[in-house]
C-alpha cells in the first residue's frame, strides 16, 4: 500500500503483487494436468471399483455373523454358569429366612458368612465370567451376601433384575452403575428350595471388558474393518475401535445402517459412519436382546487397489509435473509458511494469549493482513484491561456495600431484641407477632448478606496457590462438622485424595459446602450415607473428586440452576439457608481452573463431580 500524495485526504491503493499472478497461473497448469490424467485412470478405476465393493461387502456380511454369534456364546455362557450356580447345594442349608422384623438364627448367619467367602473366591477366580455376585431377600430384595462387602445390607427391590430374576433368568442389558463407576451387565436366576419356595435371587454382575473385546477383535484382511454393538436407544454398547473417548453408553448413533437394523433389518449398504467417513457396512438385529451389530471397512481403504493403479499411472506423468513441484517448494517458502505463522499466532489468540504478535516483515497482503492482525490484538489486550478492571471495581463495591449493610442491620435485630425483651408487656400479642417477624427478617437478611461477602471475597480476600493435602483437609472439614455429622448419624466413607496446587482458605470452604450440603438434604428419618473419592484424569494432570451422597436427590433438569446465586429448590421453612452455598463452589472451582457439575435423581441422592488440575494452571492468577 503507498501514499497518493496531494494535500486532501490520503488516499490509499492496493498494489497487485506478482506473487498473486504467478500463483494464478501455477495453479491453472495443475489444474489442467490433473485433469489429463484423470481422463485416463477413470475407466480403469470404474472397472475395478465396482469388484472390490462386492468382495467387501461379502467379508463385513461374513464378519457380522461371526460377532453376533459370538455375542450370543458370550451371553450364554454367563446365563449357564449362573445358572450352575444356583443349583449349589450351599442354598439348600440356609433354611427359611425369618419374619420382617426377626433376626436370622446364628446357624444362618454362620452360613450366611461362609457364603460371602465363598462368593468372593469364587468371583476372583480365574475361571470366573462375574466381576461380583450376589443373593437377594425374595420378598424385600435386600443384599444378603455378596462379594462385594459395601453391597451388604443394601435394598434391590425396584431393580429390573430383581423383578424379572423372582420367576426366571434374566439378563439385564448394559446399564451404568455409579456404585462399580463402570458400565455392566447384570445376569439374575430365581434360587428354589426343595420345598420348591422362593428362596432368593442370585445376581451376577458382568463386566463389558471382555465382550468389548470379542466384538473388536480383528477379522480379516482389511485393516480398517471394526464391529460395534448399538442398543435400542442408538448408544454404543461396546467401544468403536476408531473413537479414542469413551463412547459406551454415552455417545450415539444415527447412522443409516443403525436405522435399518433397529427396525429389524439385516443387509448390507453402503453409507456414511457416526463420524462421516464413507464405510461398507452390514449390520444384524438381535431380536433377543434388542442390540444392532455392525461391522464396518472404510471405503477408501477398500478401494486403495484402484488407487494404487491410479498412482502407477500417474508415474508416468511425474516427469511433466517437476517443474511444478519446484514451483510448490518456492511457494511454501514465500506463502504457506507465514500463513502458518498467522494461523498459530490465530489459535494463540484464540487461547487466551493477548501478547501473540505478528512479524511485520512481508511487503504485500500478507504484511497487510500482520499488521491488521496486531492492531486487532493490541484492540482486544486493552478490552481485556478495561474488563478486569470493570470485574475488580464491581466485587469491591459488592464487598464494601455487603459490608457497610452490616451495622444498620445489627442494630435492627438487637433493638427489636432488647424491645422484646424489655418492653413486650407494653405490646399486645399481635405487636409481638410483628416485632418477631422484624428480628427474623432482619436475620434473613444478615445471612445473605453474610453469603454474599463470602461470594465476593473468593476474588477480593484470595489467597496465593500452594500444595494442599485434600485428604488432610478433609479430615479437619469432618471435625468442624462433627456435630452435623453426629446429628445426622452419616456414615462418611473418604477414599485417599491427591495434593493440589490451590487455595487453602478456599479448598476448605469447598468441601465444608459440599459436605454440609449433603448432611443438610439427606432422607427424613434416614442416616446419611456420604463418599468421597478421587480419580486421575487420562492425560494425569487433573484429578476428579466425587461426592456421592444417598439423601433426597433433585430433578435434573435444575442441575446448572443449583450453581446459581440465591436459587433454591426448597422452601426456608423445610431446608434453612441462603442459596448461596453452591455458587460459592463453583466459583471457587472456577477460580482454580477447574468445573463442577451435579448429577442426581429424585429420591435417589446426588453426586457431585469436581474437576480440578493438580498443578497450577498456566495464565491462570494465583490471587486475584
Amino acid at each position: 500500500m503507498v501514499d497518493s500524495g496531494g494535500t486532501g485526504p490520503a488516499v490509499r491503493h492496493t498494489i497487485l503483487s506478482p506473487r498473486s499472478f504467478v500463483s494464478s497461473i501455477f495453479v491453472v497448469f495443475l489444474s489442467l494436468a490433473l485433469i489429463l490424467l484423470g481422463l485416463l485412470s477413470g475407466i480403469a478405476y470404474f472397472i475395478l471399483r465396482d469388484d472390490l465393493t462386492r468382495s467387501a461387502q461379502s467379508e463385513m456380511a461374513a464378519l457380522v455373523d461371526e460377532k453376533a454369534a459370538a455375542i450370543q456364546r458370550w451371553i450364554g455362557e454367563r446365563v449357564t454358569h449362573l445358572d450352575v450356580l444356583a443349583t449349589w447345594s450351599r442354598f439348600d442349608a440356609l433354611g427359611p429366612w425369618p419374619a420382617r422384623g426377626q433376626a436370622s438364627t446364628p446357624t444362618q448367619e454362620r452360613l450366611l458368612g461362609e457364603l460371602r467367602a465363598d462368593l468372593r473366591r469364587w468371583t476372583v477366580a480365574p475361571a470366573s465370567v462375574f466381576t461380583s455376585v450376589m443373593l437377594l431377600h425374595p420378598e424385600s430384595g435386600r443384599v444378603l451376601a455378596s462379594s462385594e462387602p459395601l453391597d451388604e445390607g443394601k435394598i434391590k427391590r425396584f431393580r429390573r433384575y430383581f423383578i424379572e430374576g423372582r420367576h426366571a433368568p434374566f439378563i439385564q442389558n448394559p446399564f451404568y452403575s455409579l456404585s462399580r463407576n463402570a458400565v455392566i451387565m447384570a445376569v439374575s436366576e430365581p434360587v428354589w428350595r426343595k420345598d420348591g419356595s422362593l428362596l432368593g435371587v442370585l445376581v451376577g454382575e458382568v463386566g463389558l471388558q471382555p465382550l468389548d473385546g470379542i466384538v473388536r477383535r480383528q477379522s480379516g484382511l482389511i485393516a480398517s474393518a471394526e464391529a460395534y454393538v448399538v442398543n435400542n436407544a442408538r448408544l454404543f454398547i461396546t467401544q468403536p475401535k476408531h473413537i479414542s473417548n469413551p463412547a459406551v453408553l454415552r455417545r450415539a448413533n444415527y447412522t443409516d445402517m443403525v436405522s435399518r437394523c433397529l427396525m429389524g433389518g439385516s443387509g448390507v449398504i453402503t453409507a456414511d459412519d457416526h463420524d462421516g467417513r464413507s464405510v461398507i457396512a452390514a449390520y444384524r438385529w438381535i431380536e433377543a436382546r434388542a442390540f444392532c451389530v455392525v461391522a464396518q471397512a472404510e471405503r477408501q481403504e477398500v478401494l486403495r487397489g484402484v488407487n494404487r493403479l491410479i498412482w502407477s499411472l500417474l508415474v508416468v506423468a511425474v516427469g511433466a509435473l517437476l517443474v511444478g513441484m519446484v514451483v510448490a517448494l518456492f511457494f511454501a517458502r514465500t506463502l504457506a509458511r507465514p500463513v502458518e505463522r498467522m494461523a498459530a499466532a490465530a489459535r494463540q489468540l484464540g487461547q487466551g494469549d493477548l501478547s501473540v504478535r505478528l512479524a511485520e516483515t512481508e511487503r504485500n497482503e500478507l504484511g497487510e493482513l500482520a499488521t491488521e492482525f496486531n492492531a486487532m490484538a493490541d484492540r482486544l489486550l486493552e478490552r481485556d484491561r478495561e474488563l478486569r478492571r470493570s470485574n475488580r471495581e464491581l466485587e469491591q463495591f459488592a464487598y464494601v456495600a455487603s459490608h457497610d449493610l452490616q451495622e444498620p442491620l445489627r442494630k435492627i435485630t438487637s433493638f427489636g431484641n432488647l424491645i422484646l425483651e424489655e418492653k413486650s408487656q407494653a405490646l399486645d400479642q399481635e405487636g409481638r407477632e410483628y416485632l418477631n417477624y422484624i428480628i427474623d427478617a432482619g436475620r434473613r437478611m444478615r445471612s445473605l448478606i453474610d453469603d454474599l461477602l463470602a461470594y465476593s471475597r473468593v476474588a477480593t480476600r484470595a489467597a496465593p496457590f500452594e500444595p494442599v493435602d485434600l485428604s488432610d483437609l478433609l479430615t479437619s472439614v469432618r471435625e468442624d462438622l462433627e456435630l452435623a455429622i453426629q446429628d445426622a448419624r452419616a456414615d462418611i466413607k473418604a477414599a485417599p485424595l491427591p495434593t493440589v496446587m490451590a487455595d487453602p482458605g478456599q479448598m476448605r470452604q469447598l468441601l465444608q459446602n459440599l459436605l454440609s450440603n449433603a448432611l443438610k438434604y439427606r432422607k427424613p428419618n434416614e442416616s446419611a450415607r456420604i463418599d468421597v473419592t478421587a480419580a486421575r484424569d487420562a492425560s494425569g494432570k487433573g484429578c476428579t473428586l466425587a461426592i456421592d451422597d444417598t439423601g433426597i436427590g433433585f430433578d435434573p433438569a435444575y442441575a446448572e440452576e443449583i450453581f446459581k446465586p440465591f436459587r433454591r429448590l426448597h422452601g426456608r421453612s423445610t431446608y434453612p439457608g441462603t442459596g448461596m452455598g453452591l455458587a460459592i463452589c463453583r466459583r471457587i472451582v472456577e477460580r482454580h481452573g477447574g468445573t463442577i457439575e451435579a448429577r442426581g435423581m429424585p429420591g435417589q441422592g446426588a453426586t457431585f463431580l469436581v474437576r480440578l488440575p493438580l498443578e497450577h494452571v498456566e495464565g491462570a492468577p494465583a490471587h486475584e
